[in-house]
């Protein structure tokens, strides 16, 4: 039996009652809104009962169902996970899905289970963002395969090394999840 858990993030972060670097757009679907995040938008950070929540109900499998549209020419981070510890040693996260416009391409970086390599994963296809047009994706993460869906296309699956996982998901105690950006990196804002 699986159970499946769902954070809004526009509501958990409250993007919608938030003007702060935010404004109200017309979405993908006409009725559908959408936020424009601009640069001088804070860094987006799940707060701690949200956080708590995806303690007690997580099963080891992330997923991310987003639609968006991103500047052209441009680096930035979707979603990042990291841990306080963590970054006072080597300022990188335990996992972070960063898209480039410019270079084209999407990226998955993550951490091994003992958390001494950080691991780069570049998703084949390129980043979906860089037509500059809305893009409709979902990502599934587990420990061993990631899953990609973009548009409605067929899913993109990449397994990951064979003989154990490669992929940990054990989220550690002082962990932050920042939507749009990595925590501590201004040049990584979604825009």
């Amino acid at each position: 039996m699986f159970l499946l858990l769902v954070i809004n993030l526009l509501e958990a972060l409250n993007v919608t009652r938030s003007p702060r670097g935010l404004s109200k757009v017309k979405g993908r679907d006409p009725e559908t809104p959408a936020w424009r995040l601009r640069f001088s938008t804070p860094h987006l950070k799940l707060p701690k009962k949200v956080l708590d929540y995806l303690f007690e109900t997580s099963q080891g499998i992330l997923g991310l169902h987003l639609v968006g549209r991103q500047n052209k020419g441009s680096v930035a981070t979707l979603i990042s996970f990291t841990s306080f510890a963590l970054l006072q040693n080597d300022k990188r996260p335990l996992l972070e899905l960063v898209s480039n416009t410019q270079a084209d391409w999407l990226q998955l970086e993550f951490r091994s289970p003992d958390g001494n390599q950080t691991e780069v994963l570049k998703l084949p296809g390129g980043s979906p963002f860089t037509g500059g047009g809305w893009v409709r994706m979902a990502l599934s993460v587990e420990p061993r395969q990631i899953v990609l869906y973009v548009d409605c296309q067929d899913a993109v699956v990449l397994k990951l090394k064979e003989g154990g996982r490669i992929l940990s998901l054990a989220l550690p105690q002082d962990l932050q999840v920042t939507f749009s950006s990595t925590a501590g990196k201004k040049a990584s804002k979604f825009n």
